[in-house]
C-alpha cells in the first residue's frame, strides 16, 4: 500500500506541475521537454477490465488525475478539466495519453 501511496504522491505532483505551467499567463510557456522522474511498477484496470501498466506507458509522455468515482463535489469539475486538457493536446497534434485514477 505504501508504495502504491508513494506512486500516486509522485503522480500528482506531475500532474499539477503541468496543470500549473499553464497558468502562467504566458502565451508561449516552455515546459522543461528532459523531465526523467522514476516511477514503480503499477498494475490498474481500467474501464474495460483490461490492465494497464508502467510498462504500457513506458516511453510516452502522460499526465494522470485522482478521482472518487462517488464525488460530487469537485470530482466532476476536475473530470471536465482533464476532457478539456485532453482536447487541447489533441488539437495542438501532442502525443500525450491522460487518464484517471479512482
Amino acid at each position: 500500500m505504501f508504495k502504491h501511496r508513494k506512486m500516486i504522491y509522485g503522480l500528482s505532483l506531475i500532474a499539477i506541475a503541468i496543470l500549473l505551467a499553464g497558468c502562467n499567463g504566458s502565451e508561449a510557456s516552455e515546459i522543461d521537454s528532459e523531465i526523467n522522474i522514476d516511477i514503480e511498477h503499477f498494475e490498474y484496470t481500467n474501464q474495460d477490465e483490461e490492465t494497464v501498466t508502467l510498462d504500457d506507458l513506458e516511453g510516452t509522455y502522460w499526465v494522470a488525475n485522482f478521482i472518487f468515482t462517488n464525488c460530487n463535489t469537485v470530482c466532476p469539475p476536475m473530470t471536465s478539466n482533464m476532457a478539456n486538457l485532453q482536447q487541447e493536446a489533441e488539437d495542438q497534434g501532442l502525443d500525450v495519453r491522460f487518464g484517471s485514477l479512482s
